[in-house]
């Protein structure tokens, strides 16, 4: 019994007796899955806690090594800015927010604070610390 081995096609990679087989994505259109809708948390009234001087202190050291994850532009707050703080308060309880040239930004610190719910931790320079606590779920029965 003798086994001959196939001859090899110029320019194929493939071993001789590997089975070339097309792959299923080249000829099939893959179905993509529906987009999940994201949960936001501009509903949902979550009690603010009050913190006190030593929890504001370590809020502020941990948001020392954060980004700012929004910007504020030069028209100010508008529903863009709000809709992408929900967004990130969906991802992370502290959040840094930064603020192009405000005329006064301390007033605008603090509207940032009331209209996205959350508590103002810190304001360094043009950066604005928020904090929102994730709700506490239910427990299950």
């Amino acid at each position: 019994m003798t086994h001959e081995t196939p001859k090899k096609k110029e320019g194929d990679k493939r071993h001789p007796l590997r089975k070339v087989t097309k792959s299923p994505l080249t000829h099939e259109k893959v179905k993509k899955a529906p987009p999940t809708p994201k949960r936001r948390r501009e509903g949902i009234e979550v009690p603010l806690p009050e913190l006190t001087p030593k929890e504001i202190k370590e809020l502020k050291g941990k948001a020392h090594h954060l980004e700012p994850v929004v910007m504020v532009g030069d028209k100010g707050i508008t529903e863009a800015v709000l809709a992408a703080l929900f967004d990130a308060f969906d991802a992370h309880e502290l959040i840094k927010v930064k603020m192009r040239a405000p005329e006064d930004k301390n007033s605008m610190a603090t509207e940032l604070a009331t209209r996205s719910r959350s508590i103002l931790i810190g304001l360094i320079g043009h950066v604005v610390i928020l904090y929102k606590p994730f709700p506490k779920k239910a427990p299950r029965k």
